[in-house]
């Protein structure tokens, strides 16, 4: 005790700073439900590798670039967001319906939000023609990429709070992860539990009663090789009850997802380009200005979603729906 309250009077900023940590974790933990043991010794062993994560996450919000104007009047001059959305139409619904955008602007008096935009990347193969050097080449294989889902995750009255929220946001989904492989394993414990169960019964099975015969080499062969897989069965059972079930196991799983937050979180960049006939089909790479370059987030809870920082002004917003 004596050690921390002098050690906080020569490093009063990094107690500081270790103590909102501690009080994000908690508060992340309380909102996603993820089973992570908080006590003292635990935080403050979480600490170092939280840090980490957010600087790897802080990274890809800087990467995403420079925020565009989400304007359904822009939609005509604006390659993104025709990429984004089929029409002006569906970047208008965006705007009138989206109830975070509707409560941020209730809730403040800025003239503007950023926010980050999310959409699922969907792909669909088709037969069609294309276009090359000037030659139409017919009856080609051709993999048309469109978005759906598109949403506004944590409005904010400038971009470093956006980023923070960005942050905030990917930190919840990495405890909420570890809820869902704990939720996982449980599951899996089940299942080889119930197989432990018909193993065990179907080898200790009597033998008919009134045989006299003794029993084939053949039986007690499979009989053996029975026994050595329910004692692999057991010890798994046991490995995911450690794990599931003490202190130490959630520890060890968070932990391991805030050191390698690059295992379950990437960013890339994705490149399109309109093709013969209107739609939009991957890229290879940048080159002419045709080629639209958006980031694309791969994770491990769905498929891949590009992203992109959006500004919208308040006097473009439609009455709310």
């Amino acid at each position: 005790m004596l050690f921390d309250k002098l050690r906080a009077a020569l490093m009063p900023g990094r107690s500081s700073g270790d103590r909102k940590v501690r009080a994000e974790m908690e508060r992340i933990a309380l909102e996603t439900g993820a089973e992570i043991p908080m006590n003292r010794k635990f935080k403050k062993e979480l600490v170092k590798p939280y840090r980490q994560a957010v600087q790897y996450l802080s990274g890809i919000a800087e990467a995403i670039g420079e925020p565009a104007e989400l304007d359904a009047a822009k939609w005509d001059d604006m390659p993104l967001l025709k990429a984004l959305f089929v029409n002006p139409r569906e970047l208008t619904s965006l705007l009138a319906t989206h109830q975070g955008l509707h409560g941020f602007f209730k809730e403040n008096r800025s003239a503007e939000a950023y926010a980050l935009l999310t959409a699922v990347k969907r792909t669909r193969k088709v037969v069609t023609t294309a276009e090359e050097g000037g030659i139409v080449h017919r009856d080609v294989l051709q993999e048309n990429v469109f978005f759906e889902a598109v949403d506004l995750i944590g409005p904010s009255p400038d971009m470093d709070r956006a980023r923070d929220g960005f942050v905030h946001h990917a930190m919840a989904a990495f405890f909420g992860l570890s809820r869902i492989e704990v939720a996982d394993l449980k599951s899996w414990k089940k299942e080889l539990e119930e197989q432990r169960e018909r193993l065990k019964f179907k080898i200790g099975t009597p033998a008919r009663p009134g045989a006299e015969s003794p029993r084939p080499p053949a039986k007690d062969e499979k009989d053996a090789e029975a026994r050595r897989v329910l004692s692999g069965l057991v010890r798994k059972i046991e490995e995911i009850e450690q794990s599931v079930d003490s202190p130490e196991g959630h520890f060890d799983r968070l932990n391991d997802l805030l050191l390698h937050p690059e295992r379950h979180l990437k960013a890339k960049t994705a490149y399109l380009k309109m093709g013969h006939m209107g739609s939009w089909i991957a890229a290879r790479a940048a080159g002419p200005e045709d080629v639209l370059a958006i980031t694309q987030l791969e994770s491990d809870d769905g498929p891949p979603k590009a992203a992109v920082w959006v500004r919208i002004d308040r006097a473009a917003l439609p009455s709310p729906k």
